[in-house]
Parts: C-alpha cells; sequence; structure tokens
C-alpha cells in the first residue's frame, strides 16, 4: 500500500499478545519484545507512527478477551507508569518528527539504504568484494578490489545485477560495523579491553561510550583501516525514538478521572507527544481533555489521532445507549475543544455499529468489505459514492 499510494503508514496497535508466545506475555518479554520492535519500526521508511497497544491481564476492571492477554499495561489504574511504560517512554527523544511532506512519485530514486548483514543484498556483494571481483573483473566494470562496500551496492542497484537483488542504493560515507566484521572487533575489543587499560589512548571516550562514539573514534584518529564513519545510531532505550505514540482508551482502567489526568502527564513529562484516541464517545471526555491540558505545558508540538470514527447515536440508532454519541455535531464539538493540539488526525469507518443501519456490521475492523455479496456492495458503494 505504501508503494503504491506513497503515504507514509500507521501502525496504531502493536504489543505480544500471542497465547503461543508464553515467554512473551508477562511483563518480562514484553520488555524484551519492545526493545527488538521499536528500533526496527524507528528504521522503516513506510512507518511515520506507531502506537503501543496497553493492556493488563490482571490489573483492568474489564480485561480484554478475558484476561487471556499479555500483561502489556504502560500504565496502572491510578495513573502511574508501570515498569513497561517506563522501558516505553524512555524510548522518546528530545526531536519529533513534523508532518511529512508529500512522498517522491515512484520514478525518482528510492531512498537510500546500506544493506545489513542477513539480507540478500548484503551477501551478494560480500561475495563479489571477496570473490566475483578477483576471479571475473571485467563483471563489475569501473570497480576493483580497493573499491568500497557502498560501490559494490551502488553497482548492483544500477545495473539490476542478480534481478535487481540490491532494491536501493547505498547510503553515502557510512557503514556501522556488525558482528563477523574486523571494525566491529576492534570496536568491542576498545570497549572492554582498550579504554579501560589504556584511556589516555581515547580521548574522551569512557566505557559508557556508544558503539558508535568508539567507531568514529577510530575512524577520525585514522589508527584503523578497518572501520569507516558510522552511522547515526538507532534509537534505543537512552532515547532518539521520535515516531512514538500510545493508545487511550478512555476510562477503560482507570480508577477515575483525575488517574487519567496523570497518565496523560506523566507520559508527556517524559517526552511522549503522540495520542491515538479510540473513538470519541462519551467515555473519552476525560482523555481528550488531559492531553489538550498537557499540550499546553509544553513546547513541543503534540498530535491526536482519533481512530474507529463512527457517525452514529441513540438519536437514530435505537440500539445504541444515551451516552454512545458519534454524531458529527457532537464530534466536531469534540475536536474543536483540542485548542493546544496542532495536529489531529481522523479514522473514519464505513462500518456502523448500529444494529438497525444498512451499514451495520458486527465486526468494525471488516468494514463491511469481508461480508458476502449483496450486502458488500452496500459498503463499496458507500466508499465510493457518499
Amino acid at each position: 500500500m505504501y508503494k503504491i499510494f506513497q503515504r507514509p503508514l500507521w501502525l496504531t496497535e502493536f504489543a505480544c499478545c500471542e497465547a503461543s508466545s508464553l515467554e512473551r506475555l508477562p511483563a518480562e518479554g514484553q520488555m524484551a519484545y519492545m526493545r527488538e520492535a521499536i528500533p526496527l519500526l524507528e528504521r522503516d521508511e513506510s512507518i511515520e507512527m506507531y502506537s503501543w497497544f496497553s493492556m493488563f491481564e490482571d490489573d483492568w476492571a474489564f480485561p480484554i478477551v478475558d484476561g487471556k492477554n499479555g500483561d502489556a499495561g504502560l500504565v496502572y489504574s491510578n495513573g502511574t507508569l508501570s515498569a513497561l511504560g517506563e522501558l516505553y517512554a524512555s524510548f522518546t527523544g528530545p526531536h519529533l518528527v513534523a508532518p511529512p511532506s508529500i512522498a517522491p512519485q515512484t520514478t525518482t530514486l528510492p531512498p537510500c539504504r546500506t544493506s545489513q548483514v542477513g539480507e540478500d543484498c548484503y551477501d551478494a556483494v560480500q561475495w563479489a568484494m571477496t570473490t566475483g571481483i578477483v576471479a571475473n573483473p571485467e563483471w563489475y566494470g569501473d570497480l576493483t578490489t580497493e573499491s568500497s562496500f557502498e560501490d559494490f551496492q551502488n553497482f548492483f542497484f544500477k545495473e539490476r545485477t542478480l534481478a535487481g537483488v540490491c532494491e536501493a542504493p547505498a547510503c553515502p560515507g557510512c557503514r556501522t560495523a556488525v558482528r563477523g566484521e574486523k571494525c566491529y572487533e576492534d570496536v568491542k575489543w576498545a570497549l572492554h579491553t582498550g579504554i579501560p587499560q589504556h584511556p589516555e589512548w581515547y580521548n574522551g571516550l569512557t566505557t559508557s561510550s556508544s558503539f558508535e562514539e568508539v567507531q568514529e573514534f577510530l575512524w577520525q584518529e585514522d589508527i584503523n583501516d578497518n572501520c569507516a564513519r558510522p552511522c547515526e545510531p538507532l534509537c534505543s532505550s537512552n532515547g532518539n525514538c521520535s515516531a512514538m505514540g500510545v493508545n487511550v482508551f478512555g476510562f477503560d482502567g482507570f480508577s477515575d478521572e483525575a488517574s487519567v489526568k496523570r497518565a496523560v502527564r506523566s507520559l508527556f513529562k517524559k517526552g511522549m507527544r503522540n495520542f491515538r484516541v479510540v473513538n470519541v464517545g462519551g467515555w473519552a471526555n476525560a482523555v481528550l481533555t488531559a492531553i489538550n491540558e498537557a499540550a499546553g505545558m509544553y513546547p513541543e508540538p503534540s498530535s491526536v489521532k482519533i481512530t474507529s470514527l463512527f457517525f452514529d447515536s441513540a438519536s437514530k440508532c435505537s440500539s445504541l445507549p444515551s451516552w454512545m454519541d458519534f454524531s458529527i455535531s457532537t464530534t466536531l464539538s469534540k475536536l474543536r475543544q483540542l485548542t493546544n493540539v496542532p495536529r489531529i488526525l481522523l479514522q473514519l469507518d464505513a462500518c456502523s455499529i448500529c444494529q438497525d443501519a444498512e451499514l451495520y456490521c458486527i465486526n468494525p475492523t471488516e468494514q463491511g468489505f469481508g461480508q458476502s455479496e449483496p450486502k458488500a456492495d452496500v459498503f463499496r458503494n458507500f466508499i465510493q459514492q457518499q
């Protein structure tokens, strides 16, 4: 979808809740999954925003899936952050992302990306650099045994070698060493042996310095022929993650309105600025108010994404309770109150939760298209015509 429409994607719910992954379900397993998943999401060019799906097995008044879900809650019912919430908030950085510009047409070059260990492009380039160029130099144009990894990858990309095994050009001038490379071993030695035993050799570095800082030192000082200039580090639990968001379900799991405000302010204080609110029915008022108040206390821009927005209300749907009002007029009045939030995104659902409606479907996420004919035609007409 990203390649076809050239629009950024929002991953609105992610956590580990598979019953088959028993080691992942506890909070400790969620932490391990979080540490692996977040850097990958930050690096993925198609993902603009993502939100952790907060859920508790025991602490929620109404547990999801009858309490069989994983212990992935970020905030306790009193509004304080759980240990998992503290870890999640620690990934946020001071630099927030701006709204994306229009993506380039598909005729332009894709963004550069230097291939990494485990990818087909990386294996092809490594073979060419160590074996192919020696045995058959005529295959590689102007490349020589002295050409860099990036030079080989760019050649593969430009010439569409091996059926286009390298789908993007290499980024110029940087490469962070990975396990199996000489530079990687050199950096590890410096961190664990060189710096502790001979700190005078590594001006300004300590055993707490990052991998990239040590590699850059080795490159800049020209004392190591194995290391290139490292790329900017991926985000981690030390910060630098800027596309993070949090799912908020109104009063679900909170003991009172004060707890909602406490939770939202705690997340803002930790650097979180992006929130996904599941619809704007009656129970979401306190959440929207808390977000707007907190947004007015911090200078960095914030964003709110309203998802599962249905245009149903008790006035036209007898099966809905009076507090479940998703009418356009109510929705607009609530959104207008977000005066301190500069960016609001809406997800409109074509599937109605009203049993009397023509667009009713049992599972709102079906959006009607998964239903049998002729009912699916009703939804297609709504999307295409209305």
